[in-house]
């Protein structure tokens, strides 16, 4: 079997893409389950349930929550607010403090009335591109969560929902990967959730060691949709290249 070019793979990410998107905005305002619980969005946000189904939880279910009190939590990209909302429900004992940031008017106010009806009084949803209402000295958490864009093909985004499919060149999250640590506290921890069915994770890789950082693994799962033989999502911890990794990717370049 002949392998594919990169102008072929690419195509195959973007229709995909596409094909997912498309089922989205035939949906206006709706109401979906997510990890057990009924939130609420429209056709200008991401919702798991008219897409990919609820395999999309695992991004609550498996993102890594530490023991103990008083653990803060930040989703960059919070779109309905739905992870966010349910890794609070799934730890209420232990988190403290609950952000969501995204640069959607429209996914700020969906978090918030999911945040409402599901009675989260500690939860905050800001308009924000990436890290941009935050102050360092005051906003630094245990967990960042971003879902990031899945598809990094050269596509100029059109409109407000493109910008949770298509990062070109994965210029966003190389952003987030270089400014991303001076919101944590010591010893807090950086994940992100990606398919490698819909993006190319070779791609990814060479994106997080521009910003000295590798990826490495913490959670996956598969779900069949009927335009593709199956969908993966993987939550990954995005991890600091110690400085002997880096003479070796410098090296390899």
């Amino acid at each position: 079997m002949s392998r594919k070019s990169s102008q072929e793979l690419v195509a195959e990410q973007l229709e995909a893409m596409r094909a997912l998107q498309k089922k989205i905005e035939e949906v206006q305002h709706c109401e979906f389950l997510f990890d057990g619980h009924v939130f609420q969005s429209n056709s200008h946000l991401l919702s798991p349930l008219n897409c990919v189904g609820d395999s999309w939880s695992i991004f609550a279910s498996s993102l890594p929550i530490p023991e103990g009190p008083n653990v803060s939590v930040l989703e960059v990209g919070c779109g309905s607010g739905c992870v966010l909302i349910s890794s609070y429900l799934r730890h209420p004992d232990n988190i403290s403090r609950l952000v969501g940031l995204d640069i959607n008017p429209q996914a700020v106010e969906y978090t918030r009335t999911n945040m409402e009806s599901h009675s989260v009084h500690i939860g905050e949803s800001y308009l924000s591109d990436l890290f941009r209402v935050l102050n360092p000295k005051h906003d630094r958490f245990d967990v960042i969560f971003f879902n990031i864009p899945f598809s990094n093909a050269d596509v100029e985004p059109t409109k407000m929902l493109d910008l949770a499919f298509i990062d070109p060149n994965f210029e966003t999250f190389k952003r987030f990967g270089k400014e991303v640590d001076e919101f944590l506290v010591e010893g807090g921890k950086v994940y992100i959730g990606f398919s490698r069915t819909i993006g190319n994770v070779g791609n990814l890789e060479r994106a997080a060691a521009e910003c000295r950082k590798k990826l490495s693994i913490v959670a996956s799962t598969t779900v069949s949709e009927a335009t593709v033989d199956y969908i993966d999502f993987t939550i990954y911890e995005l991890v600091p290249l110690t400085s002997h990794q880096m003479e070796f990717t410098n090296s390899n370049n």
